[in-house]
């Protein structure tokens, strides 16, 4: 449980895996965990997939999440080619010299034929995903493919959270993925009380239709710009 102001206080739900949501806990400003209570509720779990590929014969690896680069084989030195900031820069502590290319699939995709040509790629991924990296670049006639190296698997809200959403208590709800996002809108007893900040339109989109408390989207898609949209959306709470 975090800190927080006893005469004011909003909860904060964060619905990623433990590591993910403690690192975003730690990026919000003191001032701002000092009116929030912290829970932690994954709606994911992520689990390795084992296989056999052999690396050695692509030229460039493709990173599109954190996890994709924990889970491939380390190969330091190799390119690698990455969505995401944070993404670049757990490439790079793993030895790859990683490039950080964009922070969304539909701008990587569009940046790679103009600015960074590839050879052979393999795309190291989730199970589930979106984006169809591997596809949209062979369409764009590169050679490359896929591959599954981490499962997300669904877990229940806690009963710490369904309690929560039970409740009349405000919440703020950062949501990173249009999946995490199906799995509160469809296991949340009640989202009337949940002010939900949106990391992209496909995220937003699945709560659009529901009876939460309010609907904002990051201004861009990274976790600095989640961080900033908690707190203006506490200061709103706040004043209201």
């Amino acid at each position: 449980m975090a800190e927080h102001d006893d005469e004011f206080s909003v909860h904060l739900l964060l619905t990623r895996p433990e590591a993910a949501s403690q690192r975003f806990w730690d990026t919000l400003p003191h001032d701002v965990k000092t009116g929030l209570t912290l829970v932690v509720s994954p709606v994911m779990e992520i689990h390795p997939v084992e296989n056999d590929a052999e690396f050695s014969v692509f030229d460039t690896a493709i990173f599109t999440s954190s996890n994709g680069v924990r889970y491939a084989p380390a190969t330091p030195g190799k390119r690698a080619l990455c969505v995401g900031q944070a993404t670049a820069e757990n490439a790079r502590k793993r030895g790859w010299n990683s490039v950080f290319v964009a922070e969304s699939a539909g701008e990587f995709v569009e940046a790679i034929p103009k600015h960074f040509p590839l050879g052979s790629f393999l795309h190291f991924r989730g199970r589930h995903t979106r984006g169809d990296i591997a596809a949209r670049l062979s369409a764009l006639g590169a050679d490359g493919d896929e591959l599954i190296v981490y499962d997300q698997q669904v877990k229940d809200l806690s009963a710490e959270a369904i309690a929560l959403l039970s409740g009349g208590d405000t919440v703020i709800a950062p949501v990173f993925s249009p999946r995490s996002a199906s799995q509160l809108a469809a296991a949340a007893p009640s989202l009337r009380s949940v002010h939900i900040i949106a990391m992209s339109q496909q995220v937003a989109n699945v709560f659009a239709a529901t009876n939460c408390a309010s609907l904002h989207m990051a201004e861009a898609p990274t976790a600095a710009y989640m961080s900033k949209a908690v707190t203006k959306v506490l200061n709103n709470v706040a004043l209201s």
